[in-house]
């Protein structure tokens, strides 16, 4: 299936600077959040045998332990805490505010979301430091994010999920054991068709969620996803109810790179040789058919 350009609608002239403004406001938010998550999670004084102690949980589970008795050295050590967890509070209220404002007007303007419980998710996944340096969401939710890169609707059938995926990248020692208990994390067997995801050039984004909150994104390279989905629908193994959509995706996700992300995604003949056999036979199938010829991207 060939898609052409106009089977992409643009989003509106000021979409550029609403989503840039939200992201602003996302890493405000990140930066603040970060900050509060460093603090211990609690300090207080603790009376034993007619003494007062200075006692600190790290976390809502841990154990306290005692920094001292009360002395000034102690007073010092509570008083910085408590004027720097209300500093990093503050400013995670204040940057809360502002995404939930810049939320409504990207979301006024009917661009990707993704629904509130994901992005619950994924905001503390950034927190922790995971999202940008140790995972990565792929599937369908990802698209969201392409379609931000892009700078256009794709034709339908990328709606969000309610279920997603998250792709452990290479070497990580990634534990999501400290996460929310609620929260249920299946494994996956580790296969080589997933190493291509980690290739080329990841991309971070920010979109707003349903409830006017804020989303991160850290999503593979779009060439890379789209011959993966491309392969994906060829495997024997996979669901065959699967495959009509992983093909449509793939197709869409090569024609958006084709049009809209040739400077910052090239299909030149630097990537297509890049490319292992099995997605350079995939990719030189869909240039066939397509007219294109990478010598001339």
């Amino acid at each position: 299936m060939a898609f052409t350009k106009a089977d992409f609608i643009p989003f509106r002239s000021d979409a550029g600077q609403v989503i840039a403004n939200l992201e602003a406001s996302y890493e405000q938010w990140h930066q603040a959040r970060q900050s509060l998550a460093a603090l211990p999670s609690s300090m207080f004084w603790q009376s034993k045998g007619g003494t007062d102690y200075l006692a600190v949980k790290n976390g809502s589970y841990d154990s306290a332990t005692t920094k001292g008795a009360r002395s000034s050295e102690t007073e010092a050590i509570y008083a910085s805490f408590v004027a720097e967890k209300e500093t990093a509070r503050k400013r995670v209220a204040e940057a809360d505010g502002l995404i939930e404002q810049r939320a409504q007007q990207y979301r006024a303007l009917r661009l990707p979301v993704m629904l509130d419980k994901q992005g619950e998710l994924l905001r503390a996944l950034d927190v922790e430091g995971l999202l940008r340096n140790d995972l990565l969401v792929v599937g369908t939710n990802a698209f969201a994010a392409y379609e931000v890169l892009c700078g256009v609707k794709f034709p339908a059938g990328n709606e969000p999920t309610q279920d997603f995926d998250l792709a452990w990248c290479r070497g990580s020692g990634v534990s999501l054991a400290r996460l929310p208990k609620k929260e249920k994390f299946m494994s996956m067997v580790s296969l080589a068709e997933q190493e291509w995801l980690l290739c080329g050039k990841a991309a971070f984004v920010v979109v707003a969620t349903q409830r006017h909150r804020a989303c991160p994104l850290y999503v593979p390279d779009p060439r890379w996803m789209a011959l993966h989905k491309l392969w994906l629908a060829r495997k024997p193994e996979r669901n065959a109810q699967k495959r009509p959509k992983d093909a449509r995706q793939g197709e869409v996700l090569l024609d958006a790179c084709r049009y809209f992300l040739d400077y910052a995604y090239p299909l030149n003949i630097d990537f297509v040789l890049d490319l292992p056999e099995e997605l350079r036979d995939l990719f030189n199938d869909w240039a066939q058919s397509n007219g294109f010829s990478p010598t001339n991207a």
